[in-house]
């Protein structure tokens, strides 16, 4: 549950860093600073508790807080929110002394307080604390705190918040952490406050007063140090990039070699393509010659064909017409041998005719299977030269096909070489 309430705020007795905006604070517990951050002049105070007692009493405090006309206003909100390295569902460990509850079993706090017991543990709802802050949008041009006061989980956080690159956000940290490993997987703070100075906090401060075995550490954010921490991680990533440039460097010269002899290669088979596109043109236009005698000798044979054609109708007329002669000489034979008895004289001499008719007709009918035979040969050679010339033809569209062939691998090696050259 979230309580978001306005409060005005005092001038403190003890002040926190001047100008101070934004003030979060992890772990707030029964907040005994609470006196403390209610006097100073922040724009935005966020406490969060994991225990929902200590959450619900809080807000209780908060809402029974006099205040005076005269104080600044001030937005507080109190959560009762679990604050982990990862979220996710942890165990919560409520002690007999409630300051020091805990996500993690208080292993080495035990040597310390013997008489510690767990008064009970339960399931809770953890979140990333970069999710927290994130929404807050804290202006990087005003001062904001951080205070971790969360036994065992410090580092974790202080970790998550680096990642999501929300850590530098804050002016100043303010760390209660035990000097050795109070909490089971917790870090000492000696790490925790050499990882910060690594990451550009300097340590301003150590109050030990209320907790000599876990006092609170104050650091400040060195811009100073912060930027030189960038720029050497500049200067490696520059220097990462040089050599993985050297080793480019390197494979291209090596590939600029073996296109060398690629291109030299390319060279030599431009020589040979270009050597067969003179044999290949050559064979094109003695293929086109021949073509074109195959189509006149084709005109030729395709001229005495309708010759003959035309030959074949005329004797047919002349067949037909003998025929129809025929006819009317047997009509006639008919006639005179019905008066053959009659005239024996009239009918030898049309017997002769007819005779004579009959040797005409088969002279006609020899010359006629003649023709006929004639144009058949030339009907057979003629689709002979019909074959030849679409042989011809299909053999002049491989030849073509060839060529552009030919002359697309001249092009590309030709744009190879260019290129090659240009660069």
């Amino acid at each position: 549950m979230d309580t978001t309430v306005t409060r005005s705020v005092t001038p403190p007795s003890h002040p926190l860093p001047a100008n101070l905006h934004t003030l979060v604070h992890l772990g707030a517990g029964r907040c005994r600073e609470l006196d403390t951050y209610l006097t100073q002049p922040l724009q935005r105070l966020v406490l969060l508790e994991a225990d929902p007692q200590l959450a619900a009493a809080l807000r209780t405090r908060i809402a029974a807080t006099p205040t005076a006309p005269e104080q600044e206003t001030a937005s507080i909100q109190v959560l009762n929110t679990a604050v982990a390295g990862q979220a996710g569902t942890h165990s919560f460990y409520r002690y007999n002394l409630p300051d020091v509850s805990s996500l993690h079993a208080a292993t080495g706090l035990l040597a310390l307080f013997p008489g510690l017991k767990t008064v009970q543990q339960f399931t809770v709802d953890t979140v990333n604390p970069a999710e927290l802050v994130e929404p807050l949008a804290l202006d990087a041009e005003q001062d904001h705190s951080l205070v971790i006061d969360v036994p065992g989980e410090e580092y974790p956080i202080l970790q998550a918040l680096e990642q999501a690159e929300q850590l530098h956000r804050f002016c100043w940290l303010q760390l209660y952490c035990g000097r050795e490993a109070l909490y089971e997987n917790s870090v000492p703070a000696q790490d925790i406050v050499h990882w910060l100075g690594e990451q550009g906090f300097d340590v301003i401060a150590e109050d030990s007063r209320h907790d000599p075995d876990r006092p609170c550490w104050t650091l400040q954010r060195n811009n100073l140090a912060l930027r030189n921490r960038l720029l050497r991680q500049q200067v490696a990533t520059i220097q990462r990039q040089l050599s993985a440039s050297q080793q480019q460097i390197a494979a291209l010269s090596e590939e600029r070699e073996v296109q060398a002899e690629q291109i030299s290669t390319l060279k030599q088979q431009l020589q040979d393509y270009q050597k067969n596109k003179k044999e290949l043109i050559a064979q094109r236009d003695e293929h086109i010659k021949t073509g074109e005698q195959l189509q006149k000798t084709l005109a030729e044979l395709t001229k005495e064909r309708d010759t003959a054609r035309q030959q074949v109708k005329t004797h047919q007329a002349e067949i037909d017409k003998h025929t129809q002669r025929i006819k009317s000489l047997e009509a006639q034979r008919h006639e005179h041998e019905q008066h053959i008895a009659q005239d024996k004289q009239t009918l030898a001499e049309l017997t002769k005719e007819r005779d004579i008719a009959r040797q005409q007709v088969k002279t006609h009918q020899a010359e006629i299977d003649k023709h006929k035979q004639a144009a058949q040969d030339q009907q057979q050679r003629i689709k002979a030269l019909e074959a030849q010339c679409r042989e011809w033809e299909q053999r002049h569209t491989l030849i073509q096909e060839e060529m552009l062939k030919a002359e697309a691998q001249i092009d590309l090696i030709k744009e190879m070489w260019l290129r090659d050259q240009d660069s």
